[in-house]
């Protein structure tokens, strides 16, 4: 979500079939990634409302390659009434980010972004081999070998539901990593897409 202020909700290591356990990863950046920035609840001022689940949170059962797919429900949205930023996790709402925090936020946001991260801190420009999700390309099958996001969608000024419109696509390198949109299963699951890939690999010779 940004304007002056981005909250990003990545799901970096898993979302939702990847082999890993660690899946609910929320970047706040109050100002654009410019200066600050910290990770779950290591941020100050998230309120966090619900006992049982937390931001960076591990999941008992995750999905696995070419096998059983696991599915969890994410949401971020801004109450009407009181402006706050709210985090939900399967329909729970697990806490949110006062108003206070923000200034443009506080009033609306222009951009959503959802996806995946790998931090390379490799000097020279060249990428690591760390892999995200299972390793491998969207290309290779989608569903069961790769990460997606299904069932997309936004709330709009009129505090209604929709598919997100004006959608650009952002890869840093497809060599890498890559990202595929799922246009054959939209009546299914909705707008949606496959993510993940190697990281650096025989094809960036």
């Amino acid at each position: 979500v940004e304007d002056d202020e981005i909250i990003d909700c990545y799901d970096i290591y898993r979302q939702p079939s990847l082999n890993q356990p660690l899946l609910c990863n929320h970047t706040i950046q109050a100002d654009g990634y410019m200066n600050s920035g910290c990770y779950n609840l290591l941020c100050n001022g998230f309120v966090h409302t619900t006992p049982n689940i937390s931001l960076g949170c591990n999941f008992r059962e995750v999905s696995t390659f070419n096998g059983n797919q696991k599915d969890a429900t994410f949401g971020i949205h801004k109450d009407q009434n009181s402006g706050h930023w709210w985090v939900q996790l399967q329909g729970i709402s697990v806490g949110y980010y006062p108003s206070s925090l923000f200034t443009e936020l506080s009033k609306t946001a222009i951009l959503v972004e959802w996806g995946g991260e790998i931090i390379n801190k490799k000097s020279k420009g060249r990428h690591t081999s760390t892999q995200m999700g299972s390793g491998h390309f969207p290309s290779e099958g989608g569903l069961k070998t790769s990460s997606y996001f299904n069932w997309v969608q936004v709330v709009d000024e009129n505090n209604m539901i929709k598919d997100p419109e004006n959608i650009d696509q952002y890869v840093t390198n497809p060599k890498y990593c890559d990202l595929k949109i799922d246009d054959d299963n939209y009546d299914t699951y909705g707008y949606g897409f496959y993510y993940e890939g190697p990281g650096y690999n025989d094809r960036c010779q």
